[in-house]
């Protein structure tokens, strides 16, 4: 069964139909004059410049030197942070677990193993303790031979000394080789769990005792006829961790979860984010890797599971298919630009390395990269020219699952729909055609470490962090873009990608225009970054909270590989770097937005807190359908306030403290949530008794 990632007969550019003219070494057809692209239009710039140029943190023998779907960067509150990556012993020696820790000031203070056994270690993830800023880390670990590696927890007890260093005596989770835990292990051929995660934050009992619950979660990523997740979890406090006594608690363990068609797919694999937060949500994504012809008709390739109360009692499955078709548009002699094309749509490809965040209103997103997808002469096809990065959301309060542009953008970008790189404005017409043959010429993104489709499947990274307070709303994420080196490629030359910085200012709904920092000082876009100058950047990986640094400005800390060679696989290891960035994505402006556009203004109630009552103000730039409702802190819904037609200006709503029983409800944290034909607003107000 064909694979759009095992195919690749995936044609970059078609001279019958995109360009014109010969074929390159790898099949692809490409455009002999370059035009390639065309310029992509500067929108909303970010304000930003270097706090601490790249400095040298240690020499890996990986490329995959980190988690590929985690946070393994985490920041304390003192503006330190400890870094675990995964490498190659020289000379041909084990794989060993590093825990690295970088002061305040951005200079390396320590790096250490994560476990003081020398044993053949696998890729980890790592948690910060919220009340020790100790870090806390699970990893794979082969012991004596056996054929499946345990899941291994240890920590560095930070606290105790404010100095790093005090590891742990590593405690094993899960014992894969034991038939007694893992009796279907037993049978030939079986996968296994593996790249384990953490996820740390508030236990029910927080404000009795002080304890902090801990999460160990582990993927079995291909179609086996065991559940793909496994979760243990306990409840901790500052003396388990100073005695050494996380084994002695009482550990929970999921492992039926209700994900639907699972273990009928043999040649699919499926791709797992976890994140949490504080007020009881858990959350777990994921995307099923492969064609649609991979995927039974009635399958989605992108789902959630849910769980509102810290793990306990029933979760909730959703999915989605992440399909988003368009028609082929038409060139100037009126013949399609994509001629015996069907099916043509956008979808998630190569998208496999994601991280998740979850924010106080129990919405989950990831950030990742779509291609242009269709049958071309009978065959599954993809054109990764023809690719975008957008950030999917899954909203627990509506169950709704909605995707934003993030980079390229329209000039009028709306939920759900795919940005067309033929019509930014959307208004049905091919925005420019090539002088002298008459074809589409479309703005071209490759959101990958390599342009080489070949390896895009394991050569793919987009990581998402969000703000250090959880109340707040910006979202960052980060990735590799490879046009650059392409089109150095087709000119018989070289050059390293692009490092590429996104930021939203609110909810991953919006989206500046992204950070660039090139390595290459004869970058066609002119983004020479001379910080970077002779490095090979790759697999870059943002510290776990934006920190923030007042006036609307972050600091991003940031970490990546710089290889020694830039190759498709990227087998060669290189140098882990540390960087950071002062970044301001302040508040997108409006303007050049049609009237009708335009988003809700002054959107608040006051007073806030409030008792009995509190006024809802928000101001329409046009009359239009309007809904406002009350929901819980965990997403339930209280009460529907308004759902009719707003006026344009100032409208204002009273919620006196019922439901929609008129029952008057408990004090606490309540959400407001404004919908409208063209955007959703959720706010934080707080109910006294």
């Amino acid at each position: 069964m064909r694979g759009f990632h095992a195919l690749f007969i995936v044609i970059l550019i078609s001279s019958s139909v995109l360009f014109a003219t010969q074929t390159d070494e790898l099949g692809n057809n490409i455009n002999t004059n370059h035009k390639i692209s065309r310029q992509i239009p500067q929108r909303h710039q970010a304000d930003w410049d270097f706090i601490l140029d790249p400095v040298e943190i240690f020499e890996t023998h990986r490329e995959t030197y980190s988690h590929p779907n985690g946070t393994p960067a985490q920041v304390q509150d003192i503006d330190a942070r400890f870094f675990l990556f995964h490498t190659e012993e020289p000379f041909g020696m084990i794989s060993r677990e590093y825990l690295a820790y970088i002061n305040p000031d951005g200079t390396l203070c320590n790096i250490s193993y994560a476990s003081q056994e020398y044993q053949p270690e696998g890729i980890g993830g790592m948690a910060m303790d919220p009340e020790t800023q100790d870090p806390i880390y699970v990893w794979e670990c082969y012991r004596d031979d056996n054929p499946y590696p345990d899941i291994m927890l240890g920590s560095d007890v930070w606290h105790l000394l404010h100095s790093p260093g005090l590891i742990s005596t590593p405690i094993t989770i899960f014992d894969q080789n034991d038939p007694d835990e893992f009796p279907e292990f037993q049978a030939a051929e079986k996968h296994f769990y593996r790249n384990p995660d953490i996820l740390i934050t508030r236990a029910p009992s927080y404000f009795e005792d002080f304890k902090r619950r801990l999460y160990v979660i582990a993927y079995q990523p291909y179609s086996d006829d065991i559940s793909p997740i496994i979760i243990a979890y306990c409840d901790f406090d500052t003396i388990n961790l100073e005695t050494g006594t996380l084994d002695e608690l009482d550990w929970n363990y999921i492992t039926d979860f209700p994900i639907e068609n699972y273990g009928d797919q043999p040649k699919i694999k499926t791709h797992f984010a976890a994140a949490c937060h504080e007020n009881g949500i858990v959350g777990i994504v994921g995307w099923k890797e492969g064609s649609w012809n991979d995927l039974p008709p009635e399958d989605s390739e992108f789902f959630v599971l849910y769980n509102d109360n810290f793990g306990e009692g029933e979760w909730e499955y959703h999915e989605t298919n992440l399909e988003m078709y368009v028609e082929s548009p038409v060139n100037q002699s009126g013949l399609p630009w994509l001629q015996v094309a069907e099916q043509l749509h956008f979808a998630p490809v190569n998208a496999g390395n994601f991280s998740a965040v979850c924010n106080y209103y129990g919405a989950l997103h990831v950030a990742m990269p779509y291609s242009l997808r269709g049958i071309y002469w009978g065959e599954p096809t993809v054109w990764p020219l023809l690719s975008q990065v957008r950030n999917v959301c899954f909203n627990a309060m509506t169950g709704e699952f909605e995707s934003y542009e993030v980079y390229p953008q329209s000039d009028l970008p709306q939920a759900n729909e795919p940005y067309l790189p033929w019509d930014e404005d959307k208004d049905g017409q091919v925005d420019q055609y090539d002088p002298e043959t008459g074809h589409v010429v479309p703005v071209c993104s490759l959101p990958w470490q390599h342009w080489d489709m070949r390896y895009a499947r394991h050569r793919n990274s987009i990581k998402t962090v969000t703000s250090a307070d959880n109340y707040q709303h910006e979202h960052v994420c980060i990735w590799m873009d490879a046009l650059n080196s392409y089109r150095a490629h087709l000119e018989g030359e070289y050059a390293p990608p692009d490092m590429m910085i996104g930021g939203s200012p609110y909810e991953g709904v919006s989206w500046f225009e992204p950070i660039v920092l090139s390595p290459d000082p004869d970058n066609a876009n002119g983004d020479f970054t001379e910080q970077l100058d002779g490095q090979i950047p790759s697999n870059p990986i943002l510290s776990s909270k934006l920190l923030d640094l007042g006036d609307s400005h972050s600091k991003l800390s940031i970490f990546y590989l710089d290889e020694f060679e830039h190759g498709p696989s990227g087998d060669w290891g290189g140098i882990i770097r540390y960087m950071e960035l002062d970044a301001s994505f302040a508040i997108l402006c409006t303007c050049s937005v049609k009237n009708d556009l335009i988003p809700v203004r002054d959107f608040g109630n006051h007073p806030n807190p409030f008792n009995p009552s509190t006024t809802i103000r928000y101001d329409l730039p046009k009359g239009s359908p309007v809904t406002i409702e009350v929901f819980n802190a965990r997403g339930q819904k209280v009460k529907t306030l308004m759902n009719g037609v707003g006026k344009t200006g100032m409208n204002s709503v009273v919620w006196n403290g019922t439901d929609d029983s008129g029952k008057h409800v408990s004090s606490g944290v309540y959400l407001y949530r404004l919908k409208t034909e063209r955007e959703t607003i959720t706010r934080k107000m707080l109910l006294l008794e």
